[in-house]
């Protein structure tokens, strides 16, 4: 190949350095690639891991890792985050050491904007109001992207008062409330109960979607992405009706 012949091309005696941006078998994907549509061409680790290559660095997985030390092969990861599904992730950078046959490398954690989730359960609380602000007042929440999520029962439902947990998110110093969701609790969530499919009518194909997604218990920030992904397919759908 043409990484091969070029690698056996290089000067020994000069340090050399693998740049790639792709996926590599074997790498662990971050929560940014598991909301994208199709497949990713997934490369083996020969194509990198090559004789004369002191040092392989990675992009394109937003996840930091390695997948071998001879040569080191490294995804130093995003520095920030972009979602929810990155909330408990280190970022940060690689910083290298490189020599000819002994190359080094360490991560280094950089301080990225956290990003928060405040659950809260409030079906058994006698003032869900006040549970759910005093979740919030209980976060460390300066200068991150919130989301707030509650689970509640339909009789509590109206006395959650949404632009009360706004206020105090923004009182608390949150650079941006992504999410105030609240999950009301239903006897039988997986199928409708007898009786109660007219509760369909009149849906669209996207909110029949939303309301599946919400039953199954999925997380906001992919419902968001799989509704978006869906508007394609419903624009498909109207059209071919209206030819």
């Amino acid at each position: 190949t043409f990484l091969r012949t070029t690698a056996e091309q290089l000067d020994p005696a000069i340090p050399a350095v693998l740049t790639a941006h792709g996926t590599i078998d074997g790498a662990t994907l971050g929560a940014e690639r598991q909301i994208m549509l199709g497949k990713d061409l997934i490369l083996p680790r020969s194509f990198v891991a090559l004789p004369g290559i002191d040092y392989v660095a990675l992009g394109h997985i937003h996840k930091h890792q390695t997948l071998g030390e001879h040569p080191p092969i490294v995804y130093a990861g995003s520095i920030e985050r972009i979602d929810f599904g990155e909330e408990r992730e280190d970022k940060g950078c690689v910083i290298v050491k490189l020599e000819r046959g002994n190359t080094s490398w360490q991560f280094h954690k950089l301080a990225a904007r956290p990003f928060v989730t405040v659950d809260v359960d409030v079906r058994n609380s006698p003032d869900p109001q006040a549970r759910v602000l005093t979740a919030i007042e209980r976060q460390q929440l300066t200068d991150a992207v919130v989301r707030v999520q509650i689970k509640a029962l339909p009789d509590q439902a109206g006395l959650l008062r949404v632009d009360d947990f706004q206020q105090q998110l923004e009182a608390a110093g949150a650079f941006q409330v992504a999410a105030i969701a609240t999950d009301i609790e239903r006897a039988n969530r997986g199928r409708l109960a007898s009786g109660d499919e007219n509760i369909l009518d009149g849906l669209t194909p996207r909110k029949a979607l939303e309301l599946y997604l919400r039953a199954k218990d999925t997380p906001e920030d992919r419902i968001a992405a799989l509704l978006d992904a869906a508007e394609e397919l419903f624009a498909e759908q109207s059209d071919g009706a209206s030819a």
